[in-house]
């Protein structure tokens, strides 16, 4: 009888010993879930070749078992020691999404633009006139091409067309000026302003396009000339181009003259028709 007393007094102690460490295993993950850190979440949906800034995240508090390894947790996270921000995104982040460093690449000074070139895309560099450029175009803009040449129709005449080319085209980079870098430093005595608009050079400038956009691309700039188009920021729509001829300009000229009734009519036609006559002899020479 005692030795079955004894039995049973030896597995209710083993039974609360279990019984003891179910609970503090329970405890333990509650305080584990209930314990809240901070990390940061986008606020909007970040495209992919995105410079982030502090206007696109925010710091959230979430349980410390739901943060997603290599997390950033806090906005300073996204600067590095000289203020500026040094991370770019190769893939998209969606709302409400954490933000993490696997979709994420460093870029500066040093890093060129290999690291910033968005997944499948290639990067494109064709030189421009510098004073079209500088001041204008910068690293982050995404632009249209419009692309300009000269041919013979089917009755050897010679005709010029724009087009359209590529449209909402990331720009990667503009002279030394990297996305998410440094721009260079300025002459002495100038500001980077002032440097800029007194530059006349070509300046080249480096286009993120997909594989057939930048055959494309190279092909329109070696055949004929390219211009581009900056947009607004926000600005992705895609527009059906159907290129204008230069024939179609004079014939537009030539309606509105018939219809002219008063003089400053007529000055306008005059007007255009000089406009006219100048970019024929341009690309006459």
């Amino acid at each position: 009888m005692k030795k079955q007393m004894l039995i049973a007094v030896i597995l209710g102690v083993i039974a609360a010993m279990f019984a003891g460490l179910y609970f503090v295993s329970v405890e333990s993950t509650y305080r584990s879930s209930a314990q809240k850190v901070k990390v940061l979440i986008a606020k909007q949906y970040i495209n992919q070749g995105t410079l982030i800034d502090e206007t696109m995240v925010q710091e959230n508090f979430i349980p410390k078992e739901y943060i997603q390894p290599k997390a950033l947790q806090f906005l300073k996270d996204l600067r590095n020691s000289e203020g500026k921000f040094i991370f770019m995104t190769i893939c998209p982040i969606e709302q409400g999404e954490q933000v993490i460093t696997t979709k994420l690449s460093m870029v500066g000074h040093e890093t060129g633009i290999a690291a910033i070139i968005p997944d499948a895309q290639r990067a494109l560099t064709i030189p421009m006139d510098g004073k079209v450029v500088n001041g204008i175009i910068k690293p982050g803009n995404r632009v249209d091409v419009i692309g300009i040449f000269e041919y013979q129709d089917k009755a050897s005449e010679p005709q010029q067309l724009a087009i359209t080319l590529l449209q909402n085209v990331l720009v990667l980079s503009v002279g030394n000026t990297v996305l998410g870098g440094f721009s260079p430093a300025p002459a002495k005595g100038k500001d980077i302003l002032q440097q800029e608009e007194t530059s006349s050079e070509s300046i080249p400038v480096s286009f993120s396009v997909s594989s057939q956009d930048s055959e494309i691309l190279a092909l329109a700039s070696e055949k004929g000339s390219i211009k581009l188009v900056l947009r607004s920021a926000g600005d992705e729509s895609i527009f059906q181009s159907k290129g204008t001829k230069i024939t179609v300009i004079c014939k537009d000229i030539v309606m509105a003259s018939k219809n002219a009734s008063s003089p400053q009519s007529m000055r306008d036609m005059q007007a255009k028709q000089k406009e006219i006559i100048s970019i024929l002899k341009k690309y006459r020479q």
